[in-house]
């Protein structure tokens, strides 16, 4: 099982920008970079359009997925709307029918109960990385950058992990494989119970500060477990 992972625009495309001025890059690139990582440590294979702030165009992204054979493909986006109080999050797919649409409600389900935001479905659209991908592929709209609300919990790392986690579980239950999200608590009993670390609390505080290190210390407390 390998999962193509697009994190939309980057680089010279910063995509949509909110009134306090987030833009939608760095968002899209945070949630696919912690799906990414949540995967890994399931032992499912991936791979991510881009990974750092690079720019990409719809044509190589679908190309390079397609050509790296992978089985499903989630796209990440945050949508914009000149009405500002549009606040709901939905999950985009090419036809009704397949397993895109299976795949898509799975997640789309997971997402509504992480964020508590308004459910706008399960969406009929023409998009190119729904439409040029050759495996079932779905569009993640992770609610509204234009609305200042919903555009300030997307810039915050609790909510990107909220939204990255959704997907995760989403997929999970799609292919039938258990959901069993280890927390970064549960990592650090692990790794003191292994000798890797000893000062718990110290490393609690460190995962609340620095990006992604709760992931970095799941990661490791999967691999430990992996070793017994």
């Amino acid at each position: 099982m390998k999962i193509g992972i697009d994190p939309g625009h980057g680089g010279r495309d910063p995509g949509a920008i909110g009134l306090y001025g987030l833009q939608e890059k760095p968002v899209t690139l945070a949630i696919a970079n912690i799906i990414a990582d949540l995967l890994k440590a399931k032992g499912i294979n991936i791979y991510q359009t881009r990974t750092q702030d690079t720019t990409e165009d719809l044509l190589t992204r679908s190309t390079c997925i397609n050509h790296m054979k992978c089985d499903l493909a989630i796209s990440i986006h945050c949508n914009a709307s000149e009405n500002r109080s549009a606040d709901y999050i939905a999950t985009y797919i090419q036809a009704t029918g397949g397993e895109a649409e299976k795949l898509a409600a799975k997640v789309q389900e997971q997402l509504v109960k992480a964020t508590g935001w308004l459910d706008g479905g399960v969406k009929v659209a023409n998009l190119h990385m729904t439409r040029e991908t050759k495996m079932p592929a779905i569009l993640v709209e992770c609610g509204f950058i234009s609305n200042p609300k919903q555009e300030a919990l997307l810039g915050t790392v609790e909510m990107q992990k909220k939204i990255a986690v959704a997907i995760v579980q989403g997929l999970l239950d799609y292919i039938g494989k258990e959901v069993n999200i280890m927390t970064v608590d549960e990592a650090l009993v692990i790794l003191k119970e292994k000798g890797i670390i000893s000062a718990v609390e110290y490393w609690k505080m460190a995962a609340q500060c620095v990006k992604y290190l709760d992931n970095l210390l799941i990661s490791f407390a999967n691999y430990a477990k992996r070793e017994d």
